[in-house]
């Protein structure tokens, strides 16, 4: 059994402590043998410590804002970039009880934190979380408590947390779509069951159902106060989803109502899968409320959509949407933050996650978008039934090592991108000193690999123009977690034999 790392850090310098001091005694009678004995914690320590392959980040203290310096980035009121690295975990699926949920919050936190990842979405109107869970109106301290201890396990772990407030869609009593999936429905507001509230056109219209979404704001801000836990507060899952027509006006008030409350934090809102042409003018008029604080995109594999992009490789259809986003040119941070695969028309989370032990969708949603510009990787949803099931942690971690000491803030970076023959095609952020370029082979991807099941080719004989003189040039590897140095041509970068895909880094 391996300990924890900060346990056997610990162990290791109180060993290495009581070592030192006996090699002072050697030329004693059996002082060899002491220093051996001594030494031999010091030697254990060695040994558990090399089988450790993740990395935790530092600890980031402050308040999450929009830098100052870089609008496309975030940073801590104390001025340090901030890469949300992580995913949605909605909430605990399958699980009633209060401590076993938070067990199993813990393992998501504890799990993502040693694999550099410290970020993740929560849905506060899952009925795991809702505190507004048995009269319109009244609410559980029982529930609230549930959330006090999220955010010490956030504090513990190292997370930030994007806390969505609400998601229901209509006032029927509709139950989960699917098993693990939660109602979109909030029956206890209907008229119907003695609630306030006729439909959702009156929830959105009246003082009434705004009193309700601000009292309700109001008790979770007593709840989670100021925490520096708190990444920003989301107004609705996918609101355009909703059943009435009224969610743009609502949102355009609540996003400036909201900010009365938590005036310390970002608030956001969120649309509907980006799989229908016509959800442009509708994300391009939401990234321009002065409210929306950050520009966010859904966008998942869906050979049910509209959209003939949605049913294109991870990594083109991830690039699509990020790279539309940005290209509104409104100053605000970009995220793509649900991401994943499903059955036609969102019917379930896809067949195809049983088959990528390997996590190559993943690792396209991880990349792809922060190599566009954007304010960090994508944020996948299906966190049980990919993620955890798969085992895939540590493509988290992948991600982390390969921008480590890359502050796209301080480079003042900025996205490129292009193809490089053979099915070979790059994204890059250039910055003032340094560049970051991750390689992808348009070969490996979802069709070939796991409907096709055909192996990933080693891709050779790869050429770049540098565009400029490399005093360091370094390679990495996503798939195996190293980096490896490369000597230097002024004019062109020969790219290592590789499968899948891979980072550059060069310094000016």
């Amino acid at each position: 059994m391996r300990l924890p790392a900060s346990k056997i850090n610990a162990k290791c310098k109180n060993s290495l402590t009581v070592g030192l001091s006996s090699i002072r005694g050697v030329g004693k009678p059996n002082s060899l043998r002491r220093v051996v004995i001594m030494l031999l914690p010091v030697l254990l320590c060695a040994f558990l410590l090399t089988g450790i392959n993740v990395t935790a980040q530092k600890p980031h203290s402050g308040i999450i804002r929009i830098s100052g310096r870089h609008s496309g980035y975030f940073q801590t009121d104390k001025g340090q970039t901030y890469i949300p690295i992580g995913l949605n975990i909605g909430w605990p699926r399958f699980i009633d009880d209060a401590d076993e949920g938070l067990q199993k919050m813990e393992f998501y936190f504890k799990t993502l934190s040693k694999n550099g990842g410290n970020f993740v979405r929560i849905w506060l109107s899952a009925p795991f979380w809702e505190v507004e869970n048995l009269k319109a109106g009244s609410y559980s301290m029982i529930k609230a408590e549930r959330l006090t201890q999220l955010i010490k396990l956030a504090h513990r772990y190292n997370i930030r947390i994007m806390f969505c407030l609400e998601h229901f869609r209509q006032l029927t009593g509709l139950p989960a779509p699917f098993a693990g999936s939660v109602p979109f429905d909030k029956m206890l507001y209907s008229s119907k069951n003695n609630g306030p509230l006729r439909d959702m056109d009156e929830f959105l219209l009246s003082s009434k159902g705004d009193e309700l979404f601000m009292n309700r704001l109001r008790f979770l801000k007593k709840i989670l106060g100021n925490s520096d836990r708190i990444f920003a507060l989301e107004l609705w899952n996918e609101m355009n989803a909703v059943q009435s027509q009224y969610w743009q006006e609502w949102t355009r008030r609540m996003l400036d109502s909201v900010k009365t409350v938590f005036k310390a934090h970002l608030v956001t809102q969120s649309l509907g899968s980006y799989d229908d042409t016509s959800y442009r003018l509708l994300h391009k008029d939401l990234a321009g409320c002065s409210g929306n604080d950050i520009i966010q995109v859904h966008r998942y594999l869906d050979l049910g959509a509209k959209w003939n992009v949605c049913s294109a490789a991870i990594e083109e259809l991830s690039a699509q949407a990020c790279q539309e986003m940005i290209q509104f040119n409104i100053p605000k941070p970009v995220l793509l933050s649900e991401a994943g695969a499903v059955e036609p028309k969102h019917a379930g989370p896809s067949r195809l996650y049983i088959k990528d032990r390997q996590g190559i969708m993943l690792h396209d949603i991880l990349y792809t978008p922060f190599f566009c510009g954007a304010a960090g990787p994508g944020q996948v949803w299906h966190w049980d039934s990919y993620v955890e099931k798969n085992n895939l942690w540590w493509h988290f971690n992948s991600f982390y090592k390969a921008i480590e000491g890359f502050d796209p803030v301080l480079e003042k970076a900025s996205p490129f991108s292009g193809e490089l023959g053979d099915s070979v095609r790059y994204y890059g952020l250039r910055g003032k000193k340094k560049t970051l370029i991750w390689v992808k082979d348009l070969k490996s991807n979802w069709l070939e690999e796991l409907e096709n099941e055909k192996l990933p080719r080693w891709v050779t004989n790869v050429k770049m123009r540098a565009g400029l003189k490399a005093k360091r040039l370094r390679f990495y590897n996503p798939w195996t977690q190293k980096w490896v140095n490369a000597g230097v041509n002024k004019s062109v970068i020969e790219l290592p034999t590789f499968k899948r895909s891979l980072v550059i880094s060069f310094e000016n």
